[in-house]
């Protein structure tokens, strides 16, 4: 099942005091103080753009999985930690199936960051004032026993918009960079999870 988003809309730079970090949904804006709340509102909503909510119910084909860690092929650094915090925690939603050591896993996980891309929304005075993030991997289920390929998702990409305020201090632009970078790692493991565990 797709996230039918309507296509990046160029935007005028954000008046002081609004927000620095900003997530769509479905096309639909989801902004404020409280941004990092989007994961909890999406996990609410998926049924409405025809996703279900993983849940302990049903059968798999394993029950237990390792997750290896993941490789880096951008020029973006931290990322491969981000995104398989992320797996873990997204993995560890559904109970069905236990994560364990790579010796005794049903099936192994290897996943590798193969695009990072920040792209300019937005402007002020020549000067870019707000980014996109672009975030996409492979990833790759095998046997853990026979060391067969099970399963094999390429070029897969977070499926809602994150966006992030860039200032005149450096600093805080990249502490905003890193919660958008972060929301975005948990959005990719969250659709990485749905379909290995629900198809």
């Amino acid at each position: 099942m797709r996230v039918s988003c309507k296509a990046p809309v160029r935007r005028p730079a954000s008046p002081p005091g609004l927000p620095l970090i900003h997530a769509e949904y479905c096309g639909k804006p989801v902004a404020g103080r409280a941004v990092l709340l989007v994961l909890l509102f999406f996990s609410f909503t998926l049924c409405s753009c025809g996703y279900r909510v993983l849940s302990n119910q049903g059968a798999v084909s394993f029950s237990s999985m390792h997750v290896a860690g993941v490789q880096n092929r951008t020029h973006e650094p931290g990322l491969e930690d981000m995104l398989h915090q992320a797996l873990v925690e997204e993995l560890l939603i559904d109970r069905r199936v236990g994560l364990v050591d790579e010796k005794g896993a049903d099936v192994l996980l290897e996943s590798t960051v193969t695009g990072f891309m920040l792209r300019p929304t937005a402007e002020s005075d020549s000067r870019v004032t707000q980014y996109e993030i672009e975030l996409r991997g492979d990833f790759l289920l095998i046997d853990g026993k026979t060391g067969h390929k099970v399963m094999e998702i390429r070029n897969l990409q977070a499926p809602i918009r994150i966006t992030f305020t860039v200032g005149s201090n450096v600093r805080d632009a990249r502490v905003n960079q890193e919660r958008a970078e972060t929301i975005a790692c948990r959005s990719l493991a969250r659709e990485l999870a749905s379909r290995v565990l629900l198809n």
